[in-house]
């Protein structure tokens, strides 16, 4: 196509957040192009777009853009044939939409005894409430609406019914199986499992710890964890050296589960605004990633307010890696725009966000579970064509060797993950995990 026919539809095509590229050769059906955007295209004179062509991802050859019928295969890509619909209604139709599915998964809750599919309503509500809050949201806006009210009132009900029909025991393998198999290539399917899985995840968390999981930590952690909190927490007295106060283990109110279960959903909202990198297949770049997170900080508390300051945590730290040089994030940010002096860090793992977020802690309990979760999904998913995808057993391995050896993520919390792995029905070696070492410090003391 050329630049007039851009120029043409650029309204809808910065709008809708469309990819464009420049062609840069051609052989065949074979195109070799860069990325473009409308604003650059419009700042070309006549003479310089005019020998140009420029091209669109197949995915966005339906709606406006197009005349005529265009059919869609199986294989094909779905995300940017929802997001192109989604784009295409005004912002009141967008929240009818979410609160019509709201509806009809609620109704089939009531009444789907299949686990299987209550799994796949599960998937489908959460792809449907992510993809209509990304939407939907915009830093631009001179104010918010009551659309925006209503987003944020029907996407916490959503929130609280999934997981309420998580917390059925029974249910939690069959959907972290069942939503393993899904990867489309793209962001969404990505946000589906680690949501399903960080709400799983705190099931079994709290199931441990009415089970005496900080005894159990107390027994081993000794012997194999203590070094390592030594390294990652330098400096303390023999006194805060304890499991109890480097990683602070609550159990979870029904209302603190909901409010992770949301960060873990929106973690990365970020990636609205460079759309075309993050829903294609480009290549690993550490500055466009780095982005991600304050952006996602900041479009959910554009439009969410302050009533979930920790859902927002996990939005913009979900990549800081207990403040190692790897690490970026929101708090990272902040600080470099904060004249406030960074308290003594005393713990590694905080129970409460302000003890985060004074610098006496290296991170939140909810953000360093969604950090876990979200580096073990990334390692095994299929889709990610700048990685080799990894299996359960290999990506442990790798976890272990390059994030938990390096002090990235926090040892204890990581051991507990792989036990919650097991329990899920994930095949790993039998020597790895909380419980194994407990049994075998079981076995040395008897």
């Amino acid at each position: 196509m050329t630049a007039s026919y851009l120029l043409e539809n650029r309204k809808w095509l910065e709008n809708s957040h469309v990819p464009v590229y420049a062609v840069k050769a051609k052989t065949g059906d074979q195109f070799q192009v860069n990325a473009v955007t409308i604003q650059e295209v419009a700042g070309l004179t006549e003479d310089q777009r005019n020998p140009r062509e420029y091209v669109l991802p197949r995915q966005w050859t339906t709606g406006p853009l197009v005349k005529g019928p265009t059919v869609l295969t199986n294989d094909e890509d779905s995300f940017f044939v929802r997001w192109n619909q989604l784009m295409a209604m005004t912002p009141t139709q967008r929240v009818q939409e979410l609160s019509a599915g709201r509806q009809d998964f609620e109704k089939r809750a009531a009444s789907t005894a299949s686990l299987a599919e209550r799994a796949k309503m599960i998937g489908d509500i959460t792809g449907l409430t992510f993809l209509v809050n990304r939407a939907s949201m915009n830093l631009d806006k001179a104010r918010l609406t009551a659309d925006d009210q209503k987003l944020v009132e029907e996407t916490v009900a959503i929130v609280d019914s999934v997981v309420s029909m998580i917390e059925e025991s029974e249910l939690a393998s069959t959907l972290f199986q069942s939503l393993r198999s899904m990867s489309n290539g793209h962001t969404l399917d990505h946000i589906t499992r680690v949501f399903s899985t960080m709400v799983s995840f705190l099931v079994h968390y709290n199931h441990c710890h009415t089970k005496g999981l900080d005894q159990k930590i107390r027994q081993v952690f000794p012997k194999y964890y203590k070094e390592d909190y030594r390294h990652l927490v330098p400096g303390i007295g023999e006194s805060l050296a304890t499991s109890d106060n480097l990683v602070r283990l609550p159990h979870l109110s029904a209302d603190r589960v909901r409010m992770y279960a949301l960060g873990a959903l929106m973690h990365d909202i970020g990636k609205i605004l460079d759309l075309s990198y993050f829903e294609n297949d480009a290549p690993y770049d550490r500055a466009r990633i780095k982005q991600h997170p304050v952006v996602g900080s900041g479009l959910f508390q554009r439009t969410y307010g302050a009533r979930f300051e920790e859902a927002r945590c996990i939005i913009g730290d979900h990549h800081n890696y207990l403040y190692h040089a790897d690490g970026y994030g929101l708090s990272r940010w902040e600080r470099t725009r904060s004249p406030r002096p960074v308290s003594q860090v005393v713990c590694c793992v905080a129970d409460k966000l302000e003890t985060f977020t004074s610098g006496q802690a290296l991170s939140f309990l909810p953000v360093e579970i969604c950090a876990i979760i979200d580096v073990y999904d990334a390692l095994t998913d299929p889709s990610r064509k700048y990685k080799k995808v990894l299996t359960p057993a290999q990506a442990v391995g790798l976890m272990k060797e390059q994030f938990q050896a390096l002090h990235k993520i926090d040892p204890i919390l990581f051991d507990l993950f792989i036990d919650f792995l097991k329990e899920m029905g994930v095949e790993l070696p039998e020597d790895v995990g909380l419980q194994a070492l407990y049994d075998r410090k079981k076995g040395v003391s008897s």
